[in-house]
């Protein structure tokens, strides 16, 4: 009985971590595949886009209370460096990791049915070698866009009951009952979703894979909600929240992005 309560307690101090410094904050098909933009200057805002997130374009006031906010910081490891920039006539958010990890948050509160897409734009440098989105030990992105929806937490197991306690107790923030990231990994394939190793409540969508498509703009536009129930096996109900990560603290490598504006497209009426 000791052994197995020691072993529990690891579990759950391990798992904790892992939360709090990878990618939840108390704050998602098969939908069009990517584009790919030629240099120049910036796009214009896709028709219907909504003013729900604080477009990066608008510059450094972009990030401050009330728009992008830091979140996900580890207390042992630094953060990412996320600076608004301007660079090759566009004004972007560029995300600098060095051994690091953090990200950028934006919170919503809206019902998920509210929106038919999320639409976003980014660049990496270079992906990540070794890096596995699915391995616990080797964890890291370039490049990930997250969404938090908050649920039914009755339906929740006892297990994600103790996850999501020591969760709140790591972070003093509440664990969001899902989180839906896009990421870019380093091999898996386009389409795979990946479980968190330590909760069933967050899931990874690999949009990107490899390094063909390094140095050069990608754009999305994701339906969400159908990704939320490839991902989870239900609808989704509130959004609460979207970020944004580059993270290198497992690999202890260089890793920089170029984020565009991440938009949310309302639904026709909402």
């Amino acid at each position: 009985m000791p052994a197995r309560a020691d072993d529990r307690r690891r579990w759950m101090q391990s798992g904790a971590l892992v939360l709090g410094a990878q990618a939840l904050w108390a704050l998602a098909g098969c939908s069009s595949s990517p584009r790919l933009p030629g240099p120049g200057p910036e796009p214009k805002r896709g028709s219907g886009a909504s003013q729900v997130l604080t477009p990066f374009s608008k510059g450094p006031q972009a990030i401050g209370a009330g728009r992008w906010e830091p979140w996900g910081r580890h207390p042992a490891r630094p953060p990412t460096d996320y600076q608004v920039i301007r660079e090759a006539s566009q004004t972007v958010l560029q995300a600098s990791a060095m051994s690091s990890v953090s990200g950028l948050k934006h919170r919503v509160d809206r019902p998920a049915s509210d929106f038919e897409q999320i639409r976003w734009r980014w660049r990496i440098d270079q992906i990540l070698k070794g890096a596995d989105v699915g391995n616990r030990n080797a964890e890291d992105s370039p490049a990930r866009v997250l969404l938090a929806f908050d649920g039914n937490r009755t339906a929740l197991s006892m297990r994600e009951l103790l996850v999501a306690e020591q969760f709140q107790l790591f972070t003093g923030q509440p664990m969001p009952y899902a989180t839906l990231m896009y990421v870019w990994d380093t091999a898996r394939p386009e389409g795979e979703v990946v479980q968190n190793p330590h909760t069933g409540r967050i899931r990874k969508l690999v949009v990107q894979s490899g390094s063909g498509q390094a140095g050069r703009w990608m754009t999305y536009e994701r339906d969400f909600a159908r990704d939320f129930e490839k991902a989870f096996g239900e609808k989704p109900e509130r959004l609460i929240g979207v970020g944004v990560m580059t993270d290198s603290d497992n690999t202890r490598q260089k890793a920089r992005c170029l984020y565009g504006d991440v938009e949310l497209v309302p639904r026709k009426g909402a």
